[in-house]
């Protein structure tokens, strides 16, 4: 099994980028995290606060493939594309062939999310507030796939939050599976 986890692979001008497995090709997005939290307290003879702010980001690093041709080959097992982008720029093909297996082309998904939490009293604690705002995203990072012709042989294709802009497309598979969570294809004539 090849894998290929948050990789930018870039072929010369004139050479190909070959990825060949028996066992199937894993091509996976990894997620990087930046957490803060800042609590902040005072107190005087009558009055006191309590201030927090929480922040939690997720980024998502891809796998990234330019060359002029590429080629994903695996005779067993299944091609896996997360968060992918694929730029071929010479011929502009782009070949996945996966006779035994299924070719899955994913997103990722991430989160971003903050909360903000104040609490004061004054007055010896005869006077108090509290507030609280809070706020969580689940986001998707999507797989790009651009070259020009895209060939794709599989047992099954499922295509799942996917940006594929390609002037000519074959496909040589038993069933695709068209995911909606912002899939675009795009196929020029």
């Amino acid at each position: 099994k090849v894998l290929l986890e948050a990789v930018n692979l870039k072929s010369d001008d004139n050479s190909n980028i070959q990825v060949q497995a028996k066992n199937g090709i894993d091509s996976l997005a990894v997620i990087d995290v930046s957490y803060k939290d800042v609590q902040t307290k005072s107190k005087d003879f009558l009055s006191s606060s309590l201030n927090r702010d929480m922040t939690y980001n997720e980024k998502v690093i891809s796998t990234n493939l330019n060359s002029k041709n590429i080629y994903l080959i695996s005779e067993n097992n299944n091609i896996n594309l997360e968060a992918t982008n694929l730029n071929a720029s010479g011929e502009k093909k782009a070949i996945i062939v996966n006779k035994n297996g299924d070719v899955n082309i994913l997103a990722k998904e991430y989160k971003v999310g903050e909360l903000h939490h104040s609490k004061k009293s004054s007055l010896g604690g005869l006077l108090k507030s509290e507030s609280t705002y809070e706020k969580d995203h689940l986001k998707i990072k999507s797989s790009k796939i651009n070259p020009s012709n895209t060939i794709i042989v599989a047992n099954n294709l499922n295509i799942q939050g996917t940006q594929l802009n390609t002037k000519d497309i074959k496909l040589d598979v038993n069933k695709v599976n068209l995911i909606s969570v912002n899939t675009q294809i795009k196929v020029e004539y």
